[in-house]
């Protein structure tokens, strides 16, 4: 049965865990080893890492990192950043990482949707979506880091996504990111209308609370935790956190039966 899941998500800028709001000013966190190992510990359902820099710089992923990464992981681990190709995607499984998450690329090349469906299983391919609101409520897609936007209609990429055979679908708002001001709801509602595959919603969760709230709404869905599993308390200091069992529970009664 599947199941909601709460995903620490992090970002990584020149093998270096950071954190960033808008998607603009990344601030040094930590250690991306140590902060996966923790989270290991702490029996995360999921783990979603991006590196930033790959992404910004065309620089290719660094497999010696995803590797000491995913060697400290118990439970899946899905990466984006950087990647180009199905043999760069197929070398990152290899080593233990379980899903491929892919943005610009599928803008260039939707056509490799198919190609690591053949070679990985659609289970492990990601798409993922980086959505700004517009002054006029209107939805756009960027890519590169939020720097480059894509002239398409956004839910004719949802569906030209899910009709090349994309396994889920993360939705990233990056107007949220950062600020734990709350997911945005609207722009959650608006997607999940015209996605049938798994979704994982991100940006702006202000609180465990809000976890519950949204998937009492949404039902099976996953969902992506930046800076309040990475900050604590009002002035951000760095401590790594994640819901407690007995949370998970009640976060999760629906679906577990306890």
């Amino acid at each position: 049965m599947l199941l909601p899941r709460i995903i620490p998500s992090l970002l990584i800028s020149n093998d270096e865990l950071v954190k960033t709001i808008n998607f603009k000013n990344p601030a040094y966190i930590g250690d991306p080893i140590n902060t996966s190992k923790i989270f290991s510990e702490f029996e995360a359902d999921e783990l979603l890492i991006f590196d930033i820099s790959a992404s910004a710089n065309n620089m290719s992923p660094n497999l010696e990192l995803l590797e000491k990464i995913a060697k400290q992981c118990r439970m899946p681990v899905c990466y984006g950043g950087g990647i180009k190709s199905v043999k760069q995607s197929v070398d990152i499984v290899n080593l233990g990482i379980e899903k491929i998450a892919l943005s610009s690329i599928l803008f260039e090349d939707i056509n490799i949707i198919q190609k690591l469906n053949e070679k990985i299983g659609s289970q492990s391919v990601v798409g993922v979506l980086d959505v700004k609101v517009n002054a006029n409520g209107n939805y756009s897609i960027l890519t590169d880091n939020g720097k480059k936007l894509i002239d398409k209609d956004p839910v004719k990429i949802c569906e030209e996504l899910q009709q090349f055979g994309i396994g889920e679908i993360i939705i990233n708002c990056i107007d949220g990111d950062g600020t734990k001001n709350g997911i945005n709801l609207n722009l959650l509602s608006y997607f999940s209308q015209y996605i049938s595959v798994p979704i994982t919603i991100m940006g702006g969760l202000s609180s465990i609370e809000e976890i519950e709230k949204i998937v009492e709404k949404y039902g099976v869905i996953g969902i992506g935790v930046g800076s309040l599993f990475v900050y604590k308390g009002q002035f951000n200091a760095v401590l790594i956190n994640y819901p407690s069992k007995d949370e998970k529970r009640k976060i999760f009664k629906k679906y577990l039966q306890l």
